[in-house]
């Protein structure tokens, strides 16, 4: 936790996607109050994405949905697809490998390729919100 609040610092927002990330680190401010007020501090520079689209997109091909592996490919068709076929293509997989790598027990290798798959799939993640971020802004500036 230390290393998340240095890391990410005192200034700026941090781009979320739905409200897990507030949500854990909610609970990381309980497991840890003696740092609190810098989790608080996160929580509050965070902006999420799908509440930004829930209140000001709408698409037919959302079919009434908002989660980022529908609204992506919408805004940004060139990731249609880009998640198929990795061994981490979604939130719910990316907390099981990390879950399996923090039990212990696996063979160097096997951590390293677990963490690999996580490190991919953080990196389309990332790269998908700049782009959704980028696709917001031109959608913003039509208005």
């Amino acid at each position: 936790l230390e290393r998340l609040v240095g890391d990410l610092g005192t200034e700026g927002s941090i781009v979320v996607y739905s409200s897990y990330e507030k949500t854990q680190l909610k609970a990381l401010a309980e497991r840890f109050p003696d740092m609190l007020s810098a989790v608080e501090g996160i929580i509050e520079r965070l902006v999420d994405f799908e509440g930004v689209i829930k209140k000001h997109v709408s698409h037919p091909l959302f079919r009434g949905r908002s989660s980022l592996k529908v609204t992506l490919p919408v805004l940004v068709p060139e990731y249609e697809g880009k998640y198929q076929g990795m061994a981490v293509s979604d939130g719910g997989q990316a907390s099981a490998r990390f879950n399996t790598i923090s039990q212990g027990g696996l063979p160097p290798l096997e951590v390293e390729r677990l963490r690999q798959d996580l490190l991919d799939y953080c990196e389309l993640d990332t790269l998908a919100m700049l782009e959704l971020h980028r696709a917001l802004a031109g959608l913003a500036e039509r208005e």
